[in-house]
Parts: C-alpha cells; structure tokens; sequence
C-alpha cells in the first residue's frame, strides 16, 4: 500500500495525495462505526483496510493537513491549540480514587496538578458511590462494570446524580469522572448467631496469574485460629481455606458452611469502584484550535480567486497615455489562473474601441 501510495504522490503531489488518502480514512471509519454497529466483521475488516490505506498516505506527508489550509488560518489555529494546551498543563489536574460502594469521598488521592490548579480541584465537593455493579457475559467474563454516583454540595444534598461506566463519564463544574477499575472492598460475614460484622479485603499479588483478592475470619475470640476467604470477582463465589491453606469449602452469598465448629455465613460481597478525575480547562481552546484548522481545510478545497484594474489617463487628449493594470490573487491553480489572466487581458487589448491604448501588467500572486 505505501509503495502505491508513493507512486501516487509522485504523480499528483503530496498535498493532493493526502486529501486522496484522507477521504479514504473517513470512508473507513464510517464503515467502521457501521460495522460495530451491526456486528459485522467483514465491514470491521473492510473498515480497517480502509484506515490502513490512509495511514499510507499520510505518513508520507504528516503535515498536509496543515500545509492545505489557507494562511490565514493556520497560525491562528496552531495558536490556539497552544493556548490550550499550554492553559492545561498550568490549570489542570489528575485524581483517582478507589472507593467501595455505599461510600462517599471527596477529592484527595491528588497524582498531578498545575501550579494553577488549585481553583480546578472542587473543595466543598462530595461524592456518594450509590451502587456499583459488575454485568458478566455467558461465559463468565466482564460485560462492562457500573458505578452510580451522585454528586453533593455542602450539606450533603444532591446535586447531580449519574450512571457512570467506561466511555460514559460524570461531567460537573469542568470536573470529569471515568470509571476505569474495580475491586472488592470487603466481605460482610456471620458467625453463628453474631452481629453482622465487615471485613476488608485486599489485592493479592498472584504474580500475573489473575486479580484474587482476600481476607481473613477469625473463628476463636482469642484470634487464635481462623479461615481465610478468597475470591477473583463479584459474581458470588468465594474459597474458604483453613490455616494449612487447604481448600475446605466454597460459598456465595446469602449461604453458610460449618469451620472448625463454627457456623459460618457470607452475607455480602461488597465491590469498590476505581475512578479516574481529571480537569483541563484547556480543551476548549485546543477544540477550537482544531474546528478554525478544520474549516481552513474545507475552506481550501474551494478556490477564491480576486482580480484588481486600475486606469490610468482619462482620454487620448489626455497629456498621459491611458493604461490599465490588472493584478489578481488566487488561492489554488496559480498558473491556471495567471493564463486565464493573461487571456482576459488579450482580449481587452483587441477591443480598441473601447480602450485605443491599453498598457497591462499581470501581477498575480
């Protein structure tokens, strides 16, 4: 693909090339969008096909994007796309927090900020993780996971509530909140006829072989003795190994299993969600950077061509000879247009009753 694509921008330019190409990536990602869409993996392979060709063509002209704009919106596009990214890195911020369900949190757990960012990070602000849940596929693997949250002011009245999963963010205030991990946050356990008590449990490192997260029941009042639950995700099932770390039963919610005499039973897994904040008030302009560059593309594929005359001497009495010189300006086909120039100007000077005396200068540009 890049070998025709080379001999193409050989024979027509690269600028011209890369229009070609582009088009050709717009059509692959429409067939892309449709094919997802519909379930199709032929389209899917069709769509791809397409991008890959454009991706041919545009690295052998990175810049033509650029480069086919008009000037007049070129530097006021790329100084905009500064602006903005410049006001970013100076006012923005980046969070995350893992936050088990039922919990509320403020902004804390701070990763990178600007030295202007101290207006961006909400102060007074408070979260509520109302319900967080995980959709598994047939075969037991991850759909999506979800995160309900509502958003409080300063007295812990609602303000903003909202179905968070991955591509569906929470926006409030400029703030925006991505649901980006999950976890398990505690086991909530009975011991006979014992109140209702929450244990936390913790990530195991399992050396890459899978997330398996853990805790420990202690079965004696001394906490001599005890048995260790694990479990890999929320669908219910959980291990139960005694101190030697032998598998002595499994469980889900809402049952019970006998351990060393003690009748022991799971009441709730309770999950945590992992949320990425972030806030960068810079996208607005980088946005419009890039909508002045976009319309300075459409706008080059039109031509915009000027033409300017001017007289000189009123008459032949006149003591100066009359003359006539014509510029002109155009965007695209420059030679073209000089010609037509050039041709418009010939016929002008064989018109001798309307003008005896005809001096012309092409200035196009």
């Amino acid at each position: 693909t890049t070998f025709f694509a080379s001999l193409f921008m050989a024979r027509v330019g690269r600028t011209w090339g890369f229009r070609v190409g582009a088009s050709i990536g717009l059509v692959g990602a429409l067939v892309n969008a449709g094919s997802v869409a519909t379930s199709s993996f032929m389209g899917l392979c069709l769509g791809s096909a397409l991008v890959g060709v454009y991706s041919a063509f545009v690295q052998y002209h990175r810049f033509a994007a650029a480069e086919i704009a008009p000037q007049a919106y070129r530097s006021r596009a790329i100084s905009w796309v500064l602006a903005g990214a410049i006001w970013g890195a100076m006012g923005g911020f980046l969070a995350q927090e893992m936050v088990a369900s039922g919990s509320t949190f403020q902004i804390k757990n701070i990763l990178d900020a600007g030295p202007l960012a101290s207006g961006q990070i909400p102060k007074d602000l408070s979260l509520r993780v109302n319900r967080f849940w995980i959709d598994y596929t047939p075969e037991g693997g991850i759909d999506q996971f979800y995160s309900d949250i509502s958003v409080l002011d300063s007295q812990g009245g609602e303000v903003d509530q909202e179905t968070i999963y991955v591509n569906k963010p929470l926006r409030y205030q400029g703030v925006t909140f991505y649901q980006t991990d999950w976890g398990i946050a505690s086991v909530l356990v009975q011991l006979n006829n014992s109140p209702i008590f929450q244990l936390p449990m913790a990530q195991l490192d399992t050396g890459g072989r899978g997330r398996v997260w853990g805790t420990w029941v202690p079965t004696k009042p001394d906490l001599s003795t005890g048995v260790s639950l694990l479990a890999k995700d929320l669908q219910g099932m959980l291990l139960v190994y005694d101190v030697e770390g032998k598998l002595i039963s499994t469980v889900r919610p809402g049952m019970a299993t006998k351990v060393n005499d003690i009748n022991l039973k799971i009441i709730d897994i309770i999950g945590s969600t992992g949320l990425q904040i972030k806030a960068d008030p810079g996208i607005p302009l980088v946005y419009t950077g890039f909508a002045l560059l976009m319309l300075g593309v459409i706008a080059s594929y039109f031509s915009h061509s000027q033409i300017w005359a001017w007289q000189q001497g009123v008459s032949e009495a006149s003591p100066q000879e009359i003359g006539l010189y014509v510029g002109g300006k155009t965007n695209r086909a420059q030679v073209a247009f000089e010609r037509e120039v050039i041709e418009i100007l010939e016929k002008m000077s064989k018109s001798k009753q309307e003008i005896p005396s005809l001096k012309a200068a092409s200035l196009v540009n």
